[in-house]
């Protein structure tokens, strides 16, 4: 099995919305909001005020708003198989 690394929770949002639900975000937990990145803005992060950052925010270019948990491992062809074993 793959060794886990770092987990990521992601807050995705309909573009249409992600400015508005990222400010949102960012005044409910008290981080700042990072640049955007991304070949279209989509992505940014909240910053905490100490320890790292894991918690990121997504602008859909279409879909409804939801949650998800990216997974940062060392083989993800493994990785990936083993969540498909379980489920996935």
């Amino acid at each position: 099995m793959s060794q886990i690394r770092w987990a990521w929770l992601f807050f995705d949002t309909p573009r249409v919305d992600a400015e508005r639900s990222w400010r949102f975000w960012s005044e409910v937990t008290g981080w700042r909001l990072s640049p955007t990145r991304g070949e279209h803005d989509e992505f940014a992060t909240l910053l905490p005020p100490r320890g790292d950052s894991w918690l990121g925010l997504q602008a859909l270019a279409d879909g409804p708003s939801g949650v998800h948990i990216d997974l940062d491992v060392d083989d993800v062809t493994s990785a990936a198989a083993r969540a498909e074993d379980l489920g996935a």
